[in-house]
């Protein structure tokens, strides 16, 4: 038990599986294609004790715990007004204001409440976070910098069944300007343009 408590004073990433850290790539992944937003860290559902209790984590991964090129935000992002509703097997639903969560060591992540699962008590099917970030401008591993909007949302899908213990959902910073076409989309959004260009034209000469 002395181990249990111990244990949940450090910062959640430390309890990663293999197979989270994989889906957690996976996903970074999936947003780089993208190119629209910067992730800053997740939110994790972590079962404390099976059958008995589990809690809700954040990890934040900028600053002294970014991770590039999957975290490349080397400001400290702080995250506060902090919102969390969870609705549970059955129907119900709880919503958790910042008092629910307690700084991690590293001063910037933050442990979550525990959240009874045994017996009558159901488990979660999914949850919301909402907050806050702080600062707005931001620097990137590599030299970039980046302004950002200073809201947040981030969502563990629904589970029918209730979450599996490691089920998270990204933090994502979002640029508050619309970023410029990668340098290697460029051509192939003229390519596009030109296309449609050329139809417009053969369309209007047919008419």
């Amino acid at each position: 038990m002395r181990r249990m408590i111990e244990s949940r004073q450090w910062v959640p990433a430390v309890r990663r599986t293999y197979a989270r850290f994989l889906a957690l790539v996976a996903a970074v992944t999936l947003y780089a294609s993208t190119a629209l937003a910067t992730p800053v860290g997740y939110m994790s559902w972590d079962v404390s004790i099976p059958g008995s209790t589990g809690a809700f984590d954040i990890v934040n991964l900028t600053g002294p715990n970014m991770l590039a090129p999957d975290f490349p935000i080397s400001t400290t992002v702080s995250l506060s007004s902090l919102s969390l509703t969870v609705h549970f097997v059955g129907g119900g639903t709880l919503v958790f204001g910042s008092s629910y969560f307690t700084l991690s060591i590293d001063g910037i992540s933050f442990n979550g409440g525990d959240i009874p699962i045994g017996g009558a008590n159901p488990l979660p099917t999914d949850a919301t976070l909402t907050g806050l970030f702080s600062p707005l401008f931001i620097s990137l591993d590599g030299g970039g910098t980046e302004t950002i909007l200073p809201n947040f949302s981030a969502s563990i899908a629904f589970a029918e069944n209730g979450l599996e213990d490691g089920s998270f959902a990204l933090i994502e910073a979002t640029p508050s300007t619309t970023p410029a076409p990668e340098p290697e989309t460029l051509p192939l959004l003229l390519i596009g343009i030109g296309a449609l260009a050329l139809a417009r034209r053969t369309r209007q000469r047919k008419t």
